[in-house]
Order: C-alpha cells, then sequence, then structure tokens
C-alpha cells in the first residue's frame, strides 16, 4: 500500500506523520509548524494549540536531530537543580555531566536559587537551547512541564508528571531505613525534622510508622531547610527529651550537629543524628540514608538520551525507582538514657 499523503515510513516500515501532514490538517504552514515546535513566541496561542492538537492526533513527533542542527545547538543537554551549592544536587550533577560527555553531548547546569530568575522562564530558555532537559524536583505547574515536553525532550526527578519520563527514590524505603536503625539501637523517642522540599510520600510514611510498638516520633517541619534552620533547631530537640532526630535534608543535618556541638552535646553519646545525603567518608562521617545520586544523574542522562533518539515509545510512561543506602557513620549510637518529658505528638509545627 502506497504511503498516505504527507507521511513516510520508518525503517521499520511503520507509517509516521511528517511535517507537511501536520500543516495540512492544521491548515497552516509548514514554516509555522516548525516555528511551534522551536518554541518561537512569533506564534499566535491559538495557533500554537491548534498545531500541538493536531500533532497529537496524528501521532507526530518532530525529528528533535534535525530541528538541532537548524536550530544550532545541537549536542547540548539542560540540567536544572534547586541548588547547586547543596552537595547532594552537586554529586548528581557531576555525574550527568559525565555520562553526557561520554555520549557526545555538552551538559549546561543551573539552579533555581537567583530569585529574580523565574523557574519556568529559565526552563523554557534552557528547552529552546538544548537538545533536551533534566528537571530536577521541579517547582513548575504540570501543564507546563507537558507542553515544553511536547517540543524539547525532558526527564523529570521526584514529581510525577504525566506522559513524562520520571526518576524517583524511593522514599517510604529511606523513611522506614532511617526509623528501624534508631530503634535497634534502642532509641524510643525521635525527633523528625522535615525540610520544605521533603515530599509528601515521605511524610505520609512517617504517619504510619507512628503507630510503630515501642518508638515515639516528634515531628518538627524545619523553616526555610537551611544550615542556620538546623543549627536553630538544636535547642528545641534536646528540650523535647528524644535521644535521637532524623533530618533527610543534608543541610538541616549539618546544622543540627553543629548546633548540638555548640550546646556541648556530645553526639552520638547524648545524641544520635541520622543525616539525609552521604558526606565525604571517613571515621567521622556522619551516619546518612542517602540515595545514589550519581546514579541518578547518569540514569537522567540516559533516558533524556532515549527521548531524544525518539525512543520514546518505551521511554514516555517509564518510571525508574532508586533504593537507598544506609550507611553507617560516627553520629548514631546506643541511646541515652534522657528525660522523658516533652511535647506529645501533634502534627508537623
Amino acid at each position: 500500500m502506497a504511503n498516505q499523503p504527507g507521511r513516510r515510513r520508518n525503517h521499520r516500515g511503520d507509517v509516521r506523520a511528517t511535517i507537511r501532514h501536520v500543516a495540512e490538517v492544521a491548515q497552516v504552514s509548514t514554516a509555522t509548524v516548525s516555528r511551534v515546535f522551536s518554541s518561537s513566541s512569533a506564534v499566535r496561542a491559538h495557533t500554537r494549540e491548534r498545531v500541538l492538537a493536531t500533532a497529537r492526533s496524528l501521532g507526530y513527533r518532530p525529528n528533535r536531530a534535525a530541528r538541532s542542527l537548524v536550530m544550532g545547538h545541537a549536542g547540548l543537554l539542560g540540567l536544572i537543580v534547586p541548588d547547586l551549592t547543596r552537595q547532594g544536587f552537586a554529586t548528581l550533577a557531576q555525574a550527568a555531566a559525565v555520562r553526557a560527555h561520554g555520549e557526545g553531548f555538552a551538559l549546561a547546569v543551573a539552579d533555581r536559587t537567583a530569585p529574580q530568575i523565574a523557574e519556568l522562564a529559565l526552563t523554557r530558555d534552557l528547552a529552546r537551547r538544548c537538545d533536551g532537559v533534566v528537571l530536577c524536583s521541579p517547582d513548575v505547574a504540570d501543564d507546563e512541564a507537558i507542553a515544553i515536553g511536547q517540543t524539547t525532550a525532558v526527564v523529570v526527578t521526584q514529581r510525577r508528571i504525566r506522559r513524562i519520563p520520571t526518576l524517583l527514590v524511593n522514599e517510604h524505603a529511606r523513611a522506614r531505613a532511617a526509623l528501624n536503625h534508631l530503634r535497634e539501637l534502642g532509641h524510643q523517642r525521635v525527633m523528625w525534622v522535615a525540610g520544605p522540599a521533603e515530599p509528601q510520600v515521605t511524610r505520609d510514611r512517617v504517619a504510619t510508622l507512628e503507630a510503630t510498638p515501642g518508638l515515639q516520633i516528634l515531628r518538627k517541619a524545619a523553616a526555610d531547610g537551611s544550615f542556620a534552620d538546623g543549627f536553630d533547631l538544636a535547642a528545641p530537640l534536646v528540650a523535647s527529651g528524644a535521644t535521637a532526630a532524623v533530618a533527610l535534608d543534608g543541610e538541616i543535618a549539618r546544622g543540627l550537629l553543629c548546633g548540638l556541638a555548640r550546646a556541648g552535646v556530645a553526639v552520638p553519646r547524648e545524641m544520635s543524628i541520622v543525616g539525609g545525603s552521604a558526606g565525604a567518608g571517613g571515621e567521622d562521617a556522619p551516619t546518612s540514608i542517602a540515595p545514589p545520586l550519581a546514579d541518578m544523574g547518569c540514569a537522567a542522562i540516559e533516558l533524556l538520551l532515549m527521548v531524544i533518539r525518539d525512543q520514546a515509545s518505551a521511554a514516555a510512561l517509564r518510571t525508574v525507582k532508586f533504593e537507598p543506602r544506609l550507611e553507617v557513620g560516627a553520629s548514631t549510637g546506643p541511646a541515652a538514657s534522657r528525660p522523658s518529658e516533652g511535647p506529645e505528638r501533634s502534627g508537623w509545627s
């Protein structure tokens, strides 16, 4: 059977829609279709929506390699993280850069800390310049991320967005491993310090673990997730009567350790701390329950390249889940004898 007008067959013999077919059905020029898929601002909103809707109905996917050659930015990938000064995101970015280089791509890395740069504008700008973008824990709305993913390859981490490949940490296992480790050491009263970016699934898991016999969890919400925030929480931790604390945000955990040291509280003899990111190692490294961030950085690039190379039929609905690793260090030990008084559980404070 002959090819339908405006369509061609790929190497497997499957009929695929072309840019000309999209233009015919949407009743626009091929140049307009091209501008839509290059994220040009020179297309009216209603026209853009009509072209995208037509492309979806026909199953059209732009040739990303050809688009990159036309746009003059072939061989560049993007990565946006919340804060590059944080060790975990720096580790992920470094591993991603090495993996991208091994595949013949450079990696442009940006973070979202500058208040004068909106995340959505930053994401759109990088998407226009790159063949694909990895969004780490993005705050952009789902429909905005999906719209960007219609013209540029996109992968996200630590968040589920429909039709976009996702990398997730098993937060249930992370919470369970941290609390089980402390319970095995004899701790019965533990403060859980939640950072502002802590996934809801982690909070849900902690709530279910509150019913564990012999374990009382005092929950405390940190204000901004900074080192100073953790430092200031050292005094409430000591006053709570808890013998241990879990802070999966690495900056909060480091602040807590420093605040306890300043207050003269010996770790782990008087207080145990489980952090959320692995340190540099060595005999003084704190106990951590960390996701394999280097592995996640490599996997994010590999998944992104699957989309760029038009292998999205396998990748579009794919979720890759990573298991955390408990690394026992110098910040946890047997429970100390501490006063039993302290605030009762009353939700996040």
